[in-house]
């Protein structure tokens, strides 16, 4: 059995197990085209599985690995296996995010949303955009809350693109 043609569509999905990632996933495994391979890809193995899964019926099945966008780790395994398998990815679409809790003050939480929501999208350009074929894309879901307009003035020259590289801004 051989696998998918070279010129084949490679693409990934990071917080697929669930809500925007799984839809993204679900309409993607009907309609990218035939010899495609689509990962779907979350930080929750079982939850990963069961995701997959349920879409193993449909004409591109997704396949399904752990990528934590926290574990640099756990973005390099599947960077080095898409590399490997595939030579390059043809869409990421970074849509893994960490969500803001009421029963748990700012503080809380503000370490682990910035190193997901933040950082996360950081590693995985970094892993994935040296894979990227030509006419790739790259979709990265986000927030309003990310946005410059929501931050006070006198901060925005932090993120200044002019002036500021992405490790700055980091």
């Amino acid at each position: 059995m051989s696998g998918p043609p070279e010129d084949a569509e490679v693409v990934l999905v990071t917080g697929a197990n669930q809500g925007l990632g799984f839809a993204l996933v679900e309409s993607l495994s009907t309609s990218l085209p035939p010899g495609s391979v689509l990962y779907l890809t979350g930080r929750n193995p079982t939850a990963v599985a069961a995701a997959a899964g349920s879409l193993a019926g449909n004409p591109v099945p997704p396949t399904a690995a752990y990528l934590d966008v926290t574990d640099p780790d756990s973005i390099a395994a599947v960077a080095e296996e898409i590399e490997k398998l595939y030579g390059g990815v043809t869409a990421v679409i970074s849509n893994a995010a960490a969500r803001i809790s009421p029963t748990r003050t700012q503080a809380e939480q503000v370490d682990m949303f910035v190193d997901t929501n933040n950082h996360g999208t950081t590693r995985m350009l970094a892993a994935f955009g040296p894979l990227l074929r030509d006419g790739a894309r790259v979709v990265v879901v986000a927030s309003a809350f990310g946005s410059l307009r929501n931050l006070r003035p006198e901060l925005r020259s932090r993120f200044d693109v002019d002036t500021a590289d992405l490790a700055d801004i980091d």
